[in-house]
Formats: C-alpha cells, structure tokens, sequence
C-alpha cells in the first residue's frame, strides 16, 4: 500500500471499508492516511470509517481535526464518518459544532446530520443548532437537519421551541421543525 500511487492506495481504502466493520483490523493503516497530502486518499480513509461503524471509534479524534481541513472534500468526508458514527463522535463535539458554520453548504448540512444521530450527546450544541436556525436565507436541507438534531436532543433542547416555531413558516422546514418541538416536549411523533 506505501507503494502505491494516490489514486491506487485511494481505491485500496475503499476496498478494506467495503469490509465493514471487520476492516477494524486496518485502523492504523486508514489512520495514517487520514494525514495523507492527498485529498482522495484522505476521503477514501474517511470512507472506510464511515463504514466500520463503532469500531472507527478510535479515528474520531483524527476525523475532528479533518473537518478543519483547507479541503472542503475532506472535511465533509470527515463530517460523513462522524455522521456514522453516532453518539461515540460527542468525543469531538467542539469540532462537529464548529462544522455548523462551515463554508461549504454540505459539510452543514451533514454536520448537523451527525449531531442528530448523536441524540442527546450532542447537548452542548443546542446553543450553535439554535443559531444556525436564525442565519438568514440558510438552505432548507441545513435547517431540517438542525431541527431533527435539535428534537433527537430531547427534552433538554426546551430553549430551542421559539426558533423551531420560526422556522416552521419557511417553506419545505415545517414536518420537521414540528416534530422536533414534539419530542423536545416528550410527546409521541409519528415516523
């Protein structure tokens, strides 16, 4: 794999994450290409991860620092994996919140993807969800995301009702915006 060109150790990523979680095996090998000078190879270690499920926990820290990264293709390969993740990724929090205000409109939207899949380990970002709900003229992809992410919090996201129910006039944010106030207040939502 050393011997390999980008292209060719990108594709060979790719294969050990077509394993799956028994690709756990490799996790120092897909953890050193995470610092790869190479945005491909980093982006198919990314994915490998996004496939191994819990067992790329030990990658989160790595996967936090990428979503930092100059290339926009990294981080939201980054942001992708820790989606994937789930609740595990709260170990890089700060940097998935941070991920709110990306540049880029998907690494948005799919870092507040991995917020709602974290559930209510992602409480410390209730303040970041709440904001980016009132960012003018933000894409309705983003706040249907925020608001699931917000409602997948629970209860302890109460202070978020105002914003949800603002939300909830723009067009195509409405079902979830709804929703996510439904289990912010503990009643049933129907799937």
């Amino acid at each position: 794999l050393e011997q390999a060109g980008p292209e060719e150790r990108a594709g060979l990523l790719r294969q050990m994450g077509s394993f799956g979680p028994d690709a756990s095996p490799a996790i120092k090998l897909l953890s050193e290409s995470l610092t790869s000078d190479n945005p491909e190879v980093r982006a198919a270690a990314c994915w490998a991860f996004s496939q191994m499920g819990a067992k790329a926990v030990p990658a989160a820290p790595a996967l936090g620092k990428l979503l930092q990264n100059e290339d926009a293709t990294t981080r939201l390969a980054a942001a992708l994996a820790l989606r994937d993740l789930g609740p595990p990724a709260a170990a890089v929090l700060p940097a998935l919140i941070e991920a709110l205000s990306d540049d880029t409109p998907t690494t948005r939207f799919v870092a507040a993807a991995a917020l709602a899949h974290m559930g209510s380990a992602a409480l410390p970002a209730i303040p970041a969800l709440i904001e980016r709900l009132q960012v003018p003229n933000e894409e309705v992809r983003i706040l249907r995301n925020v608001a699931q992410a917000l409602g997948m919090i629970g209860p302890a996201a109460a202070s978020a009702i105002p914003a949800l129910q603002n939300v909830r006039k723009q067009i195509g944010v409405r079902e979830e915006a709804d929703q996510a106030v439904l289990r912010i207040q503990g009643k049933h939502v129907r799937t």
